[in-house]
């Protein structure tokens, strides 16, 4: 399954989400017009200041996932920026079936 989750057009973000009995605290910041995320399970750091680049999952790692990865979908094939945000871009999350499945 694939989820869509709700960001702001804003530089800089911290929001939250439960997807599968796994609480997320997702950090977005924007820094010289690059989007760099950081990202939190059950308070468990994931991955910290990743770079967020265009149709690809944020962090390739499997093994520092929990029930599945983030990904950028961006129609414009440009790097995600939060002016485009919900307009041509939107943060996705793969389950680990859908990222298998990829």
């Amino acid at each position: 399954m694939v989820y869509k989750i709700t960001i702001k057009n804003v530089p800089n973000q911290e929001l939250t989400t439960s997807i599968g009995n796994v609480f997320y605290k997702i950090d977005l910041r924007t820094i010289q017009e690059n989007t760099y995320m950081s990202v939190w399970a059950d308070g468990n750091l994931l991955f910290y200041s990743q770079l967020c680049v265009p149709n690809q999952f944020i962090n390739p790692y499997n093994y520092l996932s929990v029930n599945g990865k983030f990904y950028f979908s961006c129609l414009d094939n440009e790097y995600p920026f939060f002016k485009s945000f919900n307009k041509t871009q939107e943060l996705l999350f793969y389950t680990m079936d859908e990222v298998n499945n990829a």
